[in-house]
């Protein structure tokens, strides 16, 4: 077993962020405790999983983070920037809500939401298929497809006393028929759609690696990824926003914020052109002004 310890920044609660998670659906066992929550999540090692517990410390300044199994030092520090991506941890956060400070409107839904960071999906892969999977479904039986793909073609590792799910990579998907996930209840488009997408990436007929990714800026990304098959625009930005962790990128196309922006400004819900030049004077931090207020709906009058 190993254990890291990461010196967290003063923006950072732990448990506020695990409440409000968007992604690590199906994947995050969590542990209600009197000292805070405690998060079981397996990350990859070479290709395997590992088992991962992850606390913070009572003072609050410290996230322990512990391994199932004995790390060498290179994959300590894999694991350690899987965590710090997952969590957000290097963005300056005492920044960006100095910013959107200035703009009265906004700042109340960032005021209540002081110490929520933006969690990221670890693998562009695994965002994607979450975008297909969540597209046109609410969100409870997204959550139950997502449970069902990692029980079908996913993996599980045990630890602790906990049974802690898998996602998928892509040569485990692209093992599995359209015919077995239209059986999970999965659109036929929806399978097709999944399948393909892995057995693209599998045989390498399209590069979803970050280092790949990243050396392109955020139109080429959405260009790029938009030749997939059942990836459009909003799917596209979603996966720079929580996979690729890019700041500036506010997916106009999607109904919850332009719901959100309607409240927040007492007007019709936008269209996605006209929310596109509303969120204009918020760049260049977009990304987190689409997470306040995704995660703000409540406060304006949205559950």
């Amino acid at each position: 077993m190993n254990t890291l310890r990461l010196e967290l920044p003063d923006s950072f609660d732990f448990s506020l962020s695990i409440e409000r998670n968007v992604f690590g659906i199906g994947e995050l066992q969590v542990v209600q405790t009197d000292a805070g929550p405690v998060v079981y999540r397996a990350l990859w090692r070479q290709g395997e999983p590992v088992a991962t517990k992850v606390c913070v410390e009572r003072h609050q300044s410290t996230l322990l983070v512990e391994t199932a199994d004995a790390l060498s030092l290179e994959e300590a520090r894999d694991v350690e920037s899987q965590i710090r991506h997952w969590l957000d941890l290097d963005s300056d956060y005492a920044r960006i809500r100095d910013y959107f400070g200035a703009d009265t409107t906004i700042r109340p839904v960032v005021d209540s939401l002081s110490g929520l960071h933006l969690q990221r999906d670890i693998h562009p892969f695994a965002a994607l298929v979450r975008m297909m999977i969540g597209q046109q479904v609410n969100v409870a039986f997204a959550t139950t497809l997502t449970n069902r793909l990692i029980h079908l073609a996913g993996r599980y590792v045990v630890w602790d006393g906990m049974t802690i799910p898998v996602f998928p990579m892509a040569s485990e998907v692209a093992a599995v028929s359209v015919d077995e996930l239209r059986r999970l209840q999965f659109s036929s488009r929806k399978a097709e759609y999944i399948v393909q997408l892995a057995r693209m990436v599998d045989d390498g007929s399209i590069d979803l690696s970050a280092d790949h990714l990243q050396t392109m800026d955020d139109d080429q990304v959405v260009e790029y990824l938009c030749k997939i098959r059942g990836v459009g625009q909003w799917s596209a930005q979603c996966c720079l926003l929580f996979a690729l962790g890019r700041p500036d990128v506010f997916p106009a196309l999607d109904i919850g914020l332009l719901d959100a922006l309607a409240r927040l400004y007492g007007v019709a819900r936008p269209s996605a052109k006209e929310a596109a030049r509303m969120v204009e004077k918020w760049s260049p931090y977009r990304s987190y002004a689409a997470h306040f207020l995704w995660c703000g709906r409540r406060m304006l009058g949205k559950g």
